[in-house]
């Protein structure tokens, strides 16, 4: 009882350092002298890794540990003069460098686990930032340049939305292995929010070098991502700093980076740009505008007014509900400057819904007034179209309102629906079920093959603006219109052309058998009041601006 006391006495200080959480190899040098202080000098050989024992001491080991090739062992020499024993503390030994080796384990798994992301293996914000950090202090004693990089996945919600957070999360992991593909030496990525990824780079070495960097990297998102039997197609916005050029310090130059991305989600997305010193004030605008939407629906702040649609007679055919935003301070933003935020920070749901409601309980009050023909067109987001109970809301509001659901046209933009043709012919074919029209819009910016068009329920294409804008010119886009026009007729849908602005552009929409036509020729949008007034006038006839 006293030997093995003293024996576990001994073993007092390698206890500790496991448990300490010291090196693996100085835990197994301490087990090493400790097994030398029980055994006679000469009979006790050597406690060694594995691999350092010859084939001829390999058939005289006792006890080895086996354990992912760290085999350790103890090496008696022959006629001990107490074998029991002396096996008792190779056993020992054996069971305390076992618990020491398995304690490494895990502690390095920990350690790994704490600086990378689990889902994309890179690098972990806290972990970016430090290696951010060591890699700017070795720039500035180098006098060596640095680039940082922040890019953001454009529109990644609408992933999850459409496909679930399982399809997301395949994505996210593919971004990683791109990412990691694109470094070199002394170079990190890291997956820094939900759907943002930090890079640092040592090659560039100035900002039109950077810039193509990130142009490079971005390219190599681009490409199809295989998830679940589709191939999705998703884009990236990347910002750029530099050091010493932007910023000396570490943390500076991530924001600088961010603040660039942010400017191209709001230009554009799917590009790259290099921090310059106005970003900061893009920044501050996006934040007031983030801040200002949040209290918008409960302020009662957002209002719809209405543009005419005018049949080739020039009769009132319908009109298409669009949303200001009459802010406090700032007076009236236009759609373009805060939609865009909505989509991103998901405030775009409660705020679509109010559009809905809002355009059917006024249509049913011009029904109510005895203006039975009138239709009513609202533009809807793809986060809201992307929703699972988004058919169901539509039908709720129709029910509330009254309002006649053949009366009512539900537009989505040709980009979106061309992400996932067949989930949006579904999609679609729900709400036709209720009686709605279901109208493309910005028909011939998705660069698509006109095929898909048969394959979707949908009763009418709104010609993009930018072909209107051109249908003068000699080399034009009138034989865009005229084939537009032509497939959408041998599909027995109707055409509405969007921004007319000038009666040359209204006569060639007439010639090429446009049905519809909507913009400022026929005036600027009006008020509810104004399009009650127009509504009352004999024979509804719409008056060139």
């Amino acid at each position: 009882m006293s030997a093995t006391l003293d024996r576990l006495d001994s073993a007092t200080r390698a206890i500790e350092m496991i448990c300490g959480g010291e090196k693996l190899d100085s835990i197994l040098d301490e087990i090493e002298r400790w097994v030398d202080a029980q055994i006679p000098q000469g009979e006790c050989l050597i406690y060694r890794p594995m691999a350092q024992c010859t084939s001829e001491q390999m058939d005289s080991l006792v006890y080895p540990i086996k354990d992912s090739g760290n085999r350790l062992c103890v090496h008696f020499a022959d006629g001990l003069s107490n074998p029991a024993e002396y096996q008792q503390i190779a056993a020992f030994a054996a069971g305390l460098a076992a618990i020491a080796i398995r304690q490494h384990k895990l502690l390095t798994q920990m350690r790994t686990e704490m600086r990378q992301d689990s889902l994309t293996g890179l690098l972990n914000r806290p972990s970016f930032q430090d290696e951010l950090e060591a890699s700017v202090r070795s720039a500035r004693a180098q006098f060596a340049k640095r680039t940082v990089l922040l890019i953001g996945l454009d529109r990644f919600k609408q992933v999850n939305d459409l496909y679930g957070t399982g399809a997301g999360d395949q994505v996210l992991a593919e971004v990683g292995r791109r990412l990691r593909n694109q470094l070199g030496e002394g170079e990190y990525a890291a997956r820094v929010g939900g759907d943002e990824f930090a890079l640092v780079l040592c090659s560039p070495q100035n900002q039109a070098e950077s810039e193509l960097a990130g142009l490079r990297i971005l390219q190599s998102l681009r490409a199809p991502y295989h998830v679940n039997g589709q191939d999705l197609g998703i884009t990236a916005s990347c910002g750029v700093s530099l050091f010493p050029d932007h910023s000396v310090g570490a943390p500076e130059l991530l924001v600088a980076a961010g603040k660039a991305m942010s400017h191209v989600k709001r230009h554009g997305r799917n590009h790259v740009l290099v921090f310059a010193p106005g970003h900061q004030r893009h920044v501050a605008d996006h934040i007031h505008l983030e801040h200002g939407l949040g209290l918008a629906l409960a302020n009662d702040e957002f209002q719809l007014v209405y543009q005419p649609l005018v049949n080739m007679e020039g009769q009132l055919a319908g009109v298409e509900a669009l949303l200001c935003w009459n802010h406090p301070q700032r007076g009236r933003i236009a759609p373009k400057d805060f939609i865009p935020v909505a989509e991103e920070t998901g405030l775009i749901v409660p705020i679509g819904t109010w559009v809905l409601r809002e355009a059917c309980l006024q249509g049913a009050r011009w029904l109510d007034a005895g203006h039975a023909g009138l239709s009513i067109s609202v533009n809807v987001s793809a986060v809201q179209f992307g929703r699972v109970d988004f058919v169901d809301t539509v039908a709720e509001i129709l029910a509330a309102s009254r309002f006649p659901p053949e009366r009512l046209e539900l537009e989505v933009t040709e980009s979106f629906v061309m992400q996932d043709v067949d989930a949006a012919s579904l999609r679609m074919a729900s709400l036709r079920k209720l009686g709605i029209r279901i109208v493309i819009d910005d028909f011939g910016t998705g660069y698509s093959s006109l095929s898909y068009l048969s394959r979707l329920p949908v009763d009418s294409l709104k010609i993009d603006q930018s072909f209107v804008r051109t249908i003068q010119d000699p080399s034009g886009s009138l034989p865009v219109v005229q084939s537009i026009v032509r497939l959408a007729h041998n599909l027995n849908l109707l055409v509405v052309a969007e921004g007319v602005e000038t009666a040359q552009e209204l006569d060639l929409l007439r010639v090429v058998g446009c049905d519809m036509v909507q913009g400022y020729l026929f005036g600027a949008t009006l008020s509810e009041q104004g399009v009650g007034d127009l509504l009352r006038k004999p024979g509804v006839a719409v008056a060139f601006a």
